[in-house]
């Protein structure tokens, strides 16, 4: 099976909410509606409020024309599906 390329990292459009441990935040995507991806990440990789939409930093890779987020670290270094306009180069 072929690996995706690596595009480079940006920041993606998810929900912030209030961690666990205080140099944590709990990320969701997408940001609304039902969510997709959601899982505990240090603070340093975020950008925005608790409780509205901001922004994480991410890895991007791209396979067949579709672009995934892979979000380190995480437990699992999850790899999802993301929507383009939910990509930005600068929070």
């Amino acid at each position: 099976m072929e690996r995706p390329n690596l595009i480079g990292e940006r920041w993606l459009q998810c929900r912030l909410s209030k961690g666990m441990f205080s140099d944590e935040v709990l990320a969701t995507y997408p940001a609304q509606g039902k969510f997709v991806w959601c899982d505990f990440v240090p603070l340093e990789k975020v950008v925005g409020n608790m409780g509205e939409t901001g922004a994480l930093k991410v890895k991007v890779v791209g396979k067949d024309g579709d672009k995934y987020a892979t979000v380190v670290p995480t437990s699992y270094s999850d790899l999802i599906f993301v929507a383009e306009q939910d990509l930005l180069d600068q929070p």
